[in-house]
């Protein structure tokens, strides 16, 4: 079998959408393949991936090409100077993205155990995700925030091993910032019609509801409970945002000093507040300010590394304990979770103490 019918078979074994002409992509194939070859053969002894170089070539072509009327679409595929251009620009892509990117330097490998351990129970998790059926609306929500936390934790990762720890720790504040709010969702369960309330509120305060009427009699219900709070109109956004937790019972007495902002309200109701001073630097890393330019990066690294460790084991016990009350633990989970925590909270003292050591 030669390669045009081994190239056939492949490409209708990837079910590309009809407008897809199989004699252009064939065509820019042949040579994206043959110049980028040559290229990273020379400079660095390898060969490239046709799969990969492929995926590039169909992407763009879909791109360039979903919203072109078909005659037009026939006129380009047969345009000797589009081609051209095509090539050209998929093999630079290639060499650049592929074999010239830029790496920043890391200061943990992919490999390391401090970042295989957290990531393989991520995975695990995440997989439950796929399974896991609400009951109520209370479910459905913290199913909502908890996959989103464990997707930020995942994605930090990401950013660690990719040498970006200024960015994973500013990434951190918000999986902090989501933390918090599942931690006092969790010890308030009654608050998940309130906190979906607060998102509709969001929606019409940014003109967001098509139906204007609708709109405007939200906007009024939330300057009548901003006038029982003894607000002003410029506390409106903070009350949108903060304001949900004004629902918990007694939250007067609990947190007399209580205010419509993360630090002084969200952290504190939740019980985080030892992390007050750290989210403040990682604002400012957010913020662009001259500790995001001149950092340090073992010690971004290694407190974010901390951070990450500690928000997702208090996470998981959140996960792990709705698991049971909904009576949805899969079959071994514990035993396995068992063995799992003991490894993170093992690797978590670890770094721990390294962090003392800087």
């Amino acid at each position: 079998m030669n390669s045009r019918e081994n190239f056939h078979k492949a490409f209708l074994a990837r079910h590309y959408p009809s407008f897809v002409d199989e004699e252009f992509i064939y065509r820019v194939f042949k040579e994206i393949l043959y110049n980028v070859t040559q290229k990273v053969n020379v400079e660095f002894g390898e060969i490239p991936n046709p799969n990969m170089i492929l995926n590039y070539i169909v992407e763009e072509y879909l791109y360039v090409f979903e919203t072109l009327e078909e005659d037009y679409r026939e006129k380009l595929v047969q345009d000797s100077n589009f081609q051209r251009n095509f090539v050209r620009s998929i093999s630079d892509k290639v060499i650049f993205n592929e074999f010239l990117y830029y790496r920043a330097r890391p200061m943990i490998s992919k490999y390391h155990p401090s970042i295989t351990s957290i990531k393989f129970y991520l995975n695990f998790i995440l997989q439950q995700f796929t399974v896991l059926v609400p009951q109520d609306n209370y479910a459905h929500l913290m199913i909502d925030v908890l996959r989103k936390i464990f997707l930020s934790c995942s994605g930090i990762t990401t950013l660690l091993v990719e040498g970006f720890e200024t960015e994973a720790f500013s990434t951190w504040r918000t999986l902090h910032e989501t933390e918090c709010i599942a931690k006092i969702l969790y010890t308030y369960p009654y608050l998940d019609k309130t906190y979906l309330r607060h998102i509709e509120y969001n929606r019409a305060f940014r003109d967001q509801i098509s139906d204007k009427e609708v709109q405007q009699k939200i906007i009024d219900e939330i300057k009548n409970l901003m006038h029982q709070h003894d607000l002003k109109s410029k506390d409106m956004k903070k009350y949108i945002e903060y304001g949900w937790v004004y629902a918990i019972e007694n939250v007067e007495k609990l947190f007399p000093e209580i205010k419509l902002n993360f630090r002084n309200g969200i952290e504190r109701i939740a019980g985080l507040s030892q992390y007050a001073k750290i989210y403040e630097m990682s604002s400012e890393i957010a913020h662009s300010s001259p500790l995001l330019i001149y950092s340090n990066k073992q010690y971004f690294f290694q407190i974010t590394l901390i951070c990450l460790y500690e928000t997702f084991l208090r996470c998981e016990e959140i996960f792990i304990s709705l698991l049971r009350n909904w009576n949805v633990v899969p079959e071994g989970f514990e035993n396995m979770r068992k063995d799992r925590i003991l490894e993170l909270e093992t690797i978590l003292k670890k770094e721990q103490m390294k962090f003392q050591k800087l």
